[in-house]
């Protein structure tokens, strides 16, 4: 089981590192046609596979854990103020917490991969 999850997430992190700048690429540089955007990804990436991996997992990771421990917190302080049955528009409320948290922290990431594009267009071009 271990070794079949393995040949699904390895590639997955691979192409999701290697296609990383294609929004980017998209957006800012109007590429025509959809192979040479995911080549364009693909070069940029080249060289600097580990060091770009390592940038965006910690950003990915560390918005996962503030998301987290916001959604915890929330959930508990609820918990707090309202002993036994929490009320139902209360945990309406609870529920559209995460996804709206995670709306607002999404620029972060996205600003990192737009960022680290710029970086890595200086060098190569």
């Amino acid at each position: 089981m271990l070794i079949g999850i393995s040949f699904l997430v390895v590639p997955a992190i691979i192409f999701a590192t290697w296609f990383m700048f294609v929004g980017t690429i998209v957006m800012l540089e109007q590429w025509p046609g959809i192979i040479g955007i995911f080549q364009r990804s693909k070069y940029l990436v080249s060289n600097n596979f580990f060091p770009l991996l390592l940038r965006v997992a910690t950003v990915m990771l560390g918005t996962i854990i503030v998301i987290y421990m916001a959604n915890k917190g929330f959930l508990s302080t609820i918990a707090l103020l309202t002993p036994g049955a929490t009320p139902a528009p209360l945990n309406l409320i609870a529920s559209f917490f995460g996804p709206i948290l995670s709306a607002l922290i999404l620029p972060v990431i996205t600003g990192t991969i737009v960022v680290l594009y710029y970086e890595i267009k200086k060098t190569k071009g």
